[in-house]
């Protein structure tokens, strides 16, 4: 938990002798998110008809007989609607005596895992309880 008492733990950021800025490592920016159909649904049951394509065709005479060709088949996605999470802590000590937003900073720390994330399920998820890559 983050707390004042221990250094590592934000106990760094109590001191008024400390630079005040945090410095971020700059991570890589999330693509899956602009290339893909964000769909908000109101709760967890949400299919998709997709074309699974499959029709064939032939090249004939004009009085040629025509044999029957193959016919495109239809398939169902149904995504799985799990949540990522996270349970960050810090004490009620921390949250009032830091010098900057402990809240802020943690929320954005949040949104910064959160994209990774799901970077990483987009592209290479298993589909077990978060997207299928």
């Amino acid at each position: 938990a983050l707390q004042v008492g221990t250094d590592e733990d934000g106990g760094y950021a109590v001191p008024e002798a400390l630079d005040r800025n945090i410095l971020t490592l700059l991570k890589d920016e999330v693509v899956m998110r602009q290339e893909a159909t964000v769909i908000t649904v109101g709760g967890s049951d949400y299919k998709k008809l997709v074309n699974l394509g499959g029709t064939a065709s032939g090249w004939v005479g004009e009085t040629d007989a025509r044999a029957q060709t193959a016919t495109s088949k239809l398939g169902l996605i149904e995504p799985f609607m799990g949540e990522i999470y996270g349970n960050p802590q810090a004490t009620q000590k921390m949250l009032d005596d830091a010098f900057f937003n402990v809240e802020a900073w943690i929320n954005s720390e949040l949104a910064t895992e959160f994209a990774e994330q799901e970077e990483i399920a987009f592209t290479t998820g298993d589909g077990t309880k978060k997207p299928k890559g």
